[in-house]
């Protein structure tokens, strides 16, 4: 007769032989989406499209601009969004410097929460990146994972 010895991060354990069963604590889906956009140059806002999820309820980036430290190599993008949804929604936002060819030259992650209510609350990121990378920069990726719980 076999018996329980305990639960383990999804497993249980019975004497004498290992039962595995894997159960997540709470399913989550996610979605990724992606737009690209030129460069930006001084301090001009610049719209993003198609970053969004939700119906009825939307939380979407809207613009993004971008703000240079010369002296530290240092970019800080300024990404706007909001969210119609009741709860705070976890996402990664993830901005990537583009060469000619396609190749990630610089990027700049962080995972935050989008503030409920529906007004536009500013995200920023920074990036550190030499003078000579920027140069080489043709385009900017921007990536949003939303992770929605179910």
């Amino acid at each position: 007769m076999k018996r329980r010895l305990g639960r383990l991060a999804g497993c249980v354990v019975l004497a004498g032989s290992i039962l595995l069963a894997v159960v997540p604590a709470h399913a989550q889906t996610m979605k990724m989406v992606v737009t690209e956009i030129d460069v930006p140059t001084g301090d001009t806002v610049q719209t993003l499209e198609g970053l969004k999820y939700g119906q009825p309820w939307v939380v979407e980036f809207t613009s993004i601009r971008v703000e240079r430290d010369l002296e530290k190599n240092l970019a800080l993008w300024f990404i706007t969004g909001s969210s119609g949804r009741a709860r705070p929604e976890r996402v990664q936002i993830v901005v990537k410097l583009m060469d000619s060819s396609g190749k990630d030259i610089a990027t700049a992650k962080k995972a935050t929460f989008v503030k409920t209510g529906g007004d536009n609350y500013e995200y920023v990121l920074k990036m550190k990146v030499k003078p000579e990378v920027w140069d080489a920069a043709k385009s900017v990726k921007v990536f949003v994972n939303f992770y929605i719980a179910s």
